[in-house]
């Protein structure tokens, strides 16, 4: 699966939409199907597809510039392609493919945590 593909591993910000500045690199970003959103006040990053496998990692940052990972991993399988929101102060997770021992299926669930 995603065999080509041509992962990028950049950030950038702008703080108009126009104009780009190119932040230090950052191993975390190096995947691909995953979800950002603002919650918060703080930007968070949701699993994803890493080098060979579904990603069951969350990361946040308070300025999108420095990143912590939250201390325990997902209760979900491996991750791509899947659906988040914010709602009544919660973040939401919604189906996608989850990687179950190297075998892709698509899920039908829903996942929350405040």
């Amino acid at each position: 699966m995603n065999s080509g593909s041509s992962k990028k591993n950049d950030l950038w910000v702008s703080e108009d939409g126009i104009n780009w500045q190119e932040e230090e690199k950052q191993e975390l970003f190096l995947r691909q199907g995953h979800v950002l959103l603002v919650f918060k006040d703080r930007l968070w990053a949701i699993s994803g597809f890493g080098e060979s496998q579904g990603l069951r990692d969350v990361w946040f940052s308070e300025d999108g510039k420095v990143w912590t990972k939250t201390e325990k991993e997902t209760p979900w399988p491996g991750r791509e392609d899947f659906s988040a929101f914010v709602f009544k102060d919660k973040i939401w997770m919604i189906a996608g493919m989850a990687d179950e021992n190297n075998d892709w299926v698509w899920k039908n669930d829903v996942w929350y945590s405040k």
